[in-house]
């Protein structure tokens, strides 16, 4: 009996460290899941995210759904969100791997902020955007003043990478 009792926890452990590998197995699947090659989008998505066909390889599976969900809203957008888009997609494939961490951090903090503060912020930026580009890069190389908050440089790209 102490013979079967001995391989029924041998048994046992077997079993508990199969399914503890095979659940860690797939969660780490998970946690690294490439998300679709570039060749398995369908054309028109290519078409759409074409700025973003060299960086693609590199980027996180959840980035590339993001991005595939709003190449599948694309066709309902007007002519300017289109071409908003665009530009906003060369812009940010143009941006380094930092200044694209910089941006995603300082989005995470924006959000933290209370909605009159978000709306301040909102209103510096689209302020900012209506400047000649002379004026933009006057203050990008000016560098930001004390107090002033980054979103004209974390946002959306440095006027210098437009």
């Amino acid at each position: 009996m102490a013979a079967g009792a001995r391989g029924l926890r041998r048994g046992l452990a077997v079993a508990a460290i199969g399914a503890a590998l095979a659940l860690g197995a797939s969660g780490l699947r998970a946690a690294e899941d490439p998300g679709p090659a570039w060749s398995q989008l369908k054309p028109e998505q290519q078409r759409i995210l074409a700025p973003l066909k060299e960086d693609w390889p590199n980027l996180e599976g959840f980035r590339k759904r993001k991005w595939i969900g709003l190449a599948n809203s694309y066709p309902q957008m007007t002519r300017d969100e289109q071409a908003r888009v665009q530009k906003r997609m060369r812009d940010w494939a143009a941006l380094s791997r930092e200044e694209r961490e910089a941006a995603r951090e300082f989005y995470r903090e924006i959000e933290k902020l209370p909605p009159e503060k978000k709306q301040t912020v909102r209103e510096k930026w689209e302020a900012y955007q209506q400047l000649p580009e002379e004026k933009r890069r006057e203050l990008s190389s000016a560098g930001a003043k004390p107090g002033d908050p980054p979103a004209a440089t974390l946002v959306a790209p440095p006027p210098g990478k437009r």
